[in-house]
């Protein structure tokens, strides 16, 4: 996991945001907490399952995720989830994150903290 180009994904200020609406982590907490959990998981592959965007506005764009990451031993474990990512175009010209909304997993709501 390259932690320096995902992090520079996103914004300065960017959140990961719950799934109904409540801010769970900021930019460095959520960086720290993907680090983590790619060292306990052991990531081995993702497929993306859906993508959807939308422009809304100028500065402003809205997409969805739906991927599946394979973790284990071996990646013999399936964990599909699904994201809404809201954009913004930084004043040097780059689109990053500002929030990353983690709507599911495993066809659940996801709870804070279950990355542990």
């Amino acid at each position: 996991l390259d932690l320096a180009a995902v992090g520079d994904c996103f914004t300065a200020g960017a959140r990961l945001i719950g799934p109904q609406g409540e801010i769970w982590l900021e930019r460095e907490g959520m960086l720290a907490a993907l680090e983590e959990a790619a060292r306990r998981q052991r990531l081995h592959e993702h497929s993306i399952r859906r993508v959807a965007a939308q422009t809304v506005s100028r500065d402003r764009g809205r997409s969805e995720l739906a991927v599946t990451t394979r973790i284990g031993e071996r990646g013999e474990f399936p964990v599909p989830t699904r994201w809404v990512f809201n954009w913004q175009r930084e004043p040097d010209g780059q689109w990053r994150v500002a929030s990353a909304q983690w709507v599911e997993v495993r066809g659940r709501a996801p709870s804070f903290g279950m990355w542990r």
